[in-house]
Order: structure tokens, then C-alpha cells, then sequence
């Protein structure tokens, strides 16, 4: 048996014992990592007009915060996968226009620890955002302020072993287009006539420039409206401009077309529906009366050949040798005759020579 004196002996003894101590430490470090605690940052982009769910209990702090590990577990070795999801209207890219109401939604599984950052360059650099949670929603009424901005929001998880996941969003601030009137109506108008001009006001009500790309009509009847307006290429933030539109019908019945705008604003192309009705007229004329004293001319219509003649289409004498009948009906026949007056109103002369017009039909 070796002798071993007691001196050495001792000096052994300590030196496992101090290494025993060292070892349990450094394993009791490694199973107590300091989480930070969730916060919620205000500033972003605009307090204007939002909320937030879940509410937050001391300004600052969403749910509960983050104060113990389980030691040792599934998840702290890493087998348990984490995910995030972050979305904006239910999608991960979108566009949204002034006053519009965005609702951000994100949610978890398996984290321990969340943070968000947005920038509104897709390049960085990023600022503290408000999905601390992790789960929640954010409803955010979109400023003026916001608009020509394309902003990035990021959702990171991460779980007791470290790994983490990341989802992303982006949603671009646009111009908004307003038209007034929406809809024009234009009242029944003879073949082959213009109408008189309605106007459309188009306002950018946004805080940027509104780019138009066209400026067009479209649909069935395209062909028998035109348009014509002062709006250019581009249109200021606050500034309107008009597109007045006219209709000549082509056929008789009811026509419609659009007059549509496409530009960089949300909802493009913005549309204004048109509607009008085309209707046959009879188009009538005669040789002035050489007689003198003749102050103008009467003319008389009716549906038999040879009279009689009971409508009188005038209500007073017609100072001229033209008179156009929008009155007529598709499919019938009219007869036609004139009288010249006398100055008095009164006096009238023989009926002039009959005339027909049969009216198409449609």
C-alpha cells in the first residue's frame, strides 16, 4: 500500500472540491439566461386614430412580463420549432390610401421573447415597433402625412434555445383620387347631336403628387362620348382639376360608357359611369313666303295623310325655315304641313304642301 502523507492529501481534496464548485456554477449561469421585458413603443408613424389590443396596463408594458425559464426543457434544447406571423389587412404587402383604417395582426408559437421594427426605407435603418406580444392586433387610420411612404414592418420570435423566426410586411402609402359627380346622366338627345357639356371634378386629396398614366372613356358605347380636361400629367396634393364630357348618339335607345382615370393612388382606375339615350327627330324645312307681313310660320302634324293636322309643334311663330321634331316615336309615321302668320298672330295663310316622315324602329 502507498503511504500518503497527509499534507498532500489535503491539498487534493480542495483542489477537486474547488473544481466541483467551479463546474456547478458555470452549469447554473448557462440555465438562467435575463430576458428583456416587453415593450410598446408609441411613436409610430402617427398616434393618430389607432388602438391597441391587447390594452396595456402601465404605458408601457403588453401582457405579462417575461421573469422565469424552465430549466431544461424540450423547447430550451431546441427541438421545439418557433414561427411568426405578422399581416396587415390579413396580407403581407398592400397598398393604402388616406383615412383608411389598417389593422395589423401577429401571433407566435413556441417564443419567449418578441420584437418588431419598421423603417419606411426598404433599406433600413429600423426603429422600435408595437408587437411586443406574442399575439395582438394594431389598428392604424392612415395620415396625410404617410403618403409617397413605403413602409417595412418586421416580427421576430425567438425561444428559450435561441432560435428565432421573422415575418415581414410592407404596405405603401398613396394618393387618394376623389371624383365628383360620380355618375353623369345625360338627357335623350337626337342622332347625330351633341349634348350639352357636363363636368367631372377630380381632386388629389392626398399629400403627395397624383401621376395620371391615361385619361380615357371606356365601354359599349365609348365611341359616342368625348371628353376633354385640364388635369395634365400630374395633379398637386390639394390640387383638382376638371374633365368635362359630351354625348353625341350614334343609335337610337339607351347608350352607357365610363370615363376612366388610371394613376399612382390607391383603387385605380378610378371611374365615373356614363349613360345617355339616343332618339330619332324629323328634321323639317320650306322656302320663305314672299308675301308681305309675314312675321314667321306655324307647323302642324298629324298621322293621317291629308289631314287632318292637330298638333301644332310650335307654340309661337318660328322666325326661320327650319324646325326639327324631337318628339317622335320609332316605328311611326307623320304628316306634316306649314302656314305662314301674319303679323297680327293672327292671320294665317292656306297650309303649304304636305310632307311624310316614317321614323325608323328602333
Amino acid at each position: 500500500m502507498r503511504h500518503i502523507k497527509a499534507k498532500d492529501f489535503l491539498c487534493r481534496v480542495l483542489l477537486v472540491l474547488l473544481f466541483g464548485i467551479t463546474f456547478l456554477r458555470a452549469n447554473a449561469q448557462s440555465l438562467s439566461p435575463i430576458l428583456p421585458q416587453a415593450t410598446i413603443d408609441t411613436t409610430f408613424p402617427d398616434t393618430t386614430g389607432y388602438t391597441v389590443t391587447p390594452a396595456a396596463t402601465d404605458g408601457t408594458d403588453i401582457g405579462a412580463d417575461i421573469s422565469t425559464v424552465v430549466q431544461d426543457t424540450a423547447e430550451a434544447r431546441g427541438r421545439t420549432p418557433v414561427s411568426a406571423l405578422l399581416t396587415a389587412n390579413g396580407a403581407s404587402s398592400l397598398t393604402v390610401s388616406v383615412g383608411e383604417t389598417v389593422t395589423f395582426a401577429w401571433s407566435s408559437t413556441n417564443g419567449v421573447y418578441w420584437t418588431s421594427s419598421y423603417t419606411d426605407n426598404r433599406n433600413g435603418p429600423y426603429s422600435p415597433w408595437i408587437a411586443t406580444t406574442a399575439s395582438g392586433t394594431y389598428s392604424w387610420t392612415v395620415p396625410s402625412s404617410a403618403v409617397g411612404h413605403t413602409y417595412v414592418g418586421m416580427y421576430t420570435v425567438t425561444n428559450r434555445a435561441g432560435q428565432s423566426a421573422t415575418a415581414s410586411v410592407t404596405y405603401v402609402a398613396q394618393p387618394t383620387a376623389n371624383l365628383s359627380p360620380p355618375s353623369m346622366t345625360f338627357a335623350s338627345q337626337a342622332l347625330g347631336t351633341t349634348s350639352s357639356a357636363q363636368a367631372v371634378t377630380l381632386t388629389n386629396s392626398g399629400g403627395t403628387t397624383l401621376n395620371f398614366t391615361s385619361i380615357a372613356l371606356t365601354g359599349t358605347n365609348a365611341s359616342d362620348f368625348a371628353q376633354t380636361n385640364t388635369c395634365g400629367s400630374s395633379l398637386a396634393a390639394g390640387a383638382n382639376c376638371t374633365i368635362v364630357v359630351m354625348f353625341t348618339p350614334s343609335v337610337a335607345g339607351t347608350e352607357a360608357a365610363s370615363l376612366s382615370i388610371a394613376d399612382n393612388a390607391s383603387g385605380s382606375p378610378q371611374t365615373v359611369s356614363l349613360s345617355g339615350a339616343g332618339t330619332h327627330d324629323v328634321i323639317l324645312s320650306w322656302t320663305a313666303s314672299t308675301t308681305a307681313g309675314v312675321v314667321g310660320y306655324d307647323v302642324y302634324r298629324g298621322t293621317t295623310s291629308g289631314g287632318p293636322y292637330p298638333t301644332e309643334l310650335n307654340s309661337t311663330p318660328i322666325n326661320g325655315t327650319t324646325y326639327t321634331d324631337a318628339t317622335v316615336q320609332a316605328g311611326q309615321t307623320y304628316y306634316y304641313v306649314v302656314t305662314a302668320v301674319a303679323s297680327n298672330d293672327v292671320t294665317q295663310s292656306a297650309d303649304s304642301n304636305e310632307v311624310s316622315a316614317t321614323v325608323p324602329s328602333p
